[in-house]
């Protein structure tokens, strides 16, 4: 951290990490061959919004994962609107498994990205996340699907970007940080960069954003432990329900859910519905996984809620109903 800048990022802890092995971009993409040979020399996602602010707290992993709602090509939210970056920071405190995050302390020291990744997951907001193992992935990614999340060490010298908006490595590192890339290009003088989006508001860099390297990205990104994250599916979800409400439970079994009007369900305000995998025997639901919870436009998306597959007597349906507080 330096002067009114926070940072915060923290990396996927070891107990996790062995799980983004299974969730790679490169599952959801074309093979790399045929996907490098396809890919525009440039591509960019608008991100129409005034750049965010952490200020100098620690909540730059949510500043990114709120940005990935905001950006293109589905644009969920304001920057007003709940959840807010800090919203998703309280939430991710409690779900990211890092020891150190207890109470207070964790508002100073930060967030992984598996834990905002969980925050957007139980808010509906996405189905799963992925990651990338290197520059192809992340260039597919950006130009076939969306933004890409990243965290990365953050060295004294990029607090300041030049006058072409690039950010260089040089010094030492001074924290972590999360940050998000919208788009791939290259510059006329500089060659092959990432456009980037931050969350020190917008009289940082050149409005909020900046530029780095081919190179330096590959650095820092995958040479130096840093960690790119996407959302591999954006589910379509009703606006935040305003005000203070109660939530109501209704679970459902394999035969009763196949009789569901599962489409008056998405449409409703007040409703928000999730497709789980049992587990026969434990008498629970299981802990959340990557993919064994999902939000229902995305099952619906992807023909879970079709009869016949609702047949399978490992499938539940649960579905949540807000009120508004009396």
């Amino acid at each position: 951290m330096s002067g009114d800048f926070g940072t915060g990022y923290i990396l996927t802890p070891p107990s996790e990490a062995g799980l983004n092995e299974l969730y790679l971009m490169r599952a959801a993409l074309p093979p790399v061959e045929e996907a490098r040979a396809a890919r525009p020399a440039e591509h960019f996602w608008r991100f129409g919004f005034p750049a965010l602010n952490q200020g100098n707290t620690g909540t730059c992993s949510a500043q990114m994962a709120k940005g990935l709602l905001l950006c293109e090509p589905v644009v969920q939210t304001t920057p007003e609107d709940s959840p807010t970056a800090f919203e998703l920071y309280d939430m991710a405190i409690t779900l990211d498994g890092v020891a150190a995050n207890d109470g207070d302390v964790a508002r100073a020291y930060g967030t992984t990205a598996n834990g905002v990744m969980k925050a957007l997951r139980q808010l509906g907001y996405i189905a799963e996340w992925r990651w990338a193992r290197n520059i192809d992935d992340v260039k597919d990614w950006l130009a076939n699907v969306g933004p890409v999340g990243l965290g990365t060490p953050w060295y004294s010298s990029m607090f300041s970007p030049d006058r072409d908006g690039f950010i260089s490595i040089s010094g030492g590192v001074d924290s972590s940080h999360a940050f998000m890339t919208r788009g791939y290009g290259n510059h006329p003088l500089r060659g092959p960069y990432f456009r980037c989006v931050n969350s020190w508001g917008p009289g940082w860099g050149q409005r909020g954003e900046f530029n780095i390297s081919e190179a330096d990205f590959q650095r820092l990104v995958f040479q130096e432990r840093g960690e790119a994250i996407a959302t591999s599916e954006v589910a379509l979800v009703p606006k935040p329900i305003e005000g203070p409400v109660i939530a109501t439970y209704q679970t459902f079994d394999a035969e009763e859910a196949s009789r569901l009007n599962f489409d008056a369900i998405i449409n409703d305000h007040y409703k928000r519905g999730y497709l789980f995998r049992w587990q026969p025997g434990t008498g629970q639901w299981p802990q959340y996984d990557y993919q064994e919870t999902v939000p229902l436009p995305w099952a619906r998306e992807r023909g879970l809620l079709a009869p016949e597959v609702m047949l399978d007597p490992s499938w539940r349906v649960i579905i949540v109903v807000y009120d508004t507080e009396v």
